[in-house]
């Protein structure tokens, strides 16, 4: 068995891969530090692996809490959405009975009070929020 069998490179574009591939070379590399600092490696080059592992965890989990944090703002603002349609509904019955009488007024009111939704975000989990059918 080589050495190269200790040190197996892991698949691309896998995170959790590539921590557990370089936690392995830590390990396997620990009783071969001599033959590794004789073919010029620096004499600290575990320490250093071992803060680019940390260094590298952290960054997943702030990535990870960033995801978080934008998953729950856009929770927040569909919240906001539907509380601005439902009062927008709501004031709507009392701007067309104030106005019946104006036209105008109620152009206006209907141009400015129409929104359009943006699309809904998908829910954790992969399921999405349902639509309401249009009568």
């Amino acid at each position: 068995m080589g050495v190269e069998n200790e040190f197996p490179l892991p698949p691309e574009g896998n995170d959790k891969e590539l921590l557990n591939a370089a936690r392995a070379f830590a390990r396997n590399a620990v009783p071969l530090k001599g033959q590794f600092i004789a073919h010029e490696m620096p004499e600290d080059f575990l320490e250093d692996l071992a803060a680019d592992i940390a260094a590298f965890e952290a960054k997943i989990a702030e990535q990870a809490d960033a995801r978080g944090s934008h998953v729950a703002a856009g929770e927040v603002l569909d919240d906001l959405f539907d509380e601005g349609t439902e009062l927008q509904r709501d004031l709507d019955g009392f701007v067309r009975n104030k106005f019946a009488n104006n036209a105008e007024v109620l152009a206006e009111w209907t141009r400015a009070s129409h929104v359009e939704r943006p699309p809904r975000r998908k829910k954790p989990g992969g399921g999405s929020t349902p639509s309401t059918p249009t009568p």
